[in-house]
């Protein structure tokens, strides 16, 4: 192959390379960092119109369910281990199964009733017009995933 063609081929695939890159990084980076709880809370800010208060409720809303998400990723790796100790004898242990589940089920139903209690909250703080609004949504992103089922 002569080299000016290997030269343009390179060219031409840095340059898409390149151009990629900064498509990608241009639709995901808003200028505050990456983090998708804060954009997700400053487009419900935006499109309810929070006041002060409301807009306080749901950081505290999104501080809860982050703190929540971390102490589910952090108990991961163990469960993760304690799945794998299951099948290594000849039988599947099914006792240490349900063990699992329970352990599970007991974590999930000790954090929902705070989750809850801060979701009802900040959804009361809510004008009329804001609640239906976020009605309004909650039945568009429902349809949406129902469509694309």
């Amino acid at each position: 192959m002569k080299r000016s063609i290997k030269i343009t081929l390179i060219t031409l695939i840095t340059g898409a390379t390149l151009t990629a890159g900064a498509a990608y990084g241009h639709r995901y980076y808003n200028g505050k960092g990456c983090n998708p709880a804060d954009r997700l809370t400053d487009r419900i800010s935006q499109e309810l119109e929070l006041d002060n208060t409301q807009s306080a409720q749901l950081e505290t809303l999104k501080q809860r369910m982050l703190s929540v998400k971390e102490d589910m990723r952090a108990q991961r790796g163990e469960a993760w281990q304690k799945v794998a100790a299951l099948f290594e004898g000849e039988s599947m242990n099914r006792k240490g199964a349900q063990s699992l589940v329970d352990e599970k089920i007991g974590s999930i139903n000790n954090l929902a009733p705070q989750l809850i209690t801060e979701i009802g909250d900040f959804y009361d703080s809510l004008s009329t017009q804001q609640q239906q609004r976020l009605r309004d949504k909650v039945s568009e992103r429902v349809e949406y995933r129902h469509r694309h089922w």
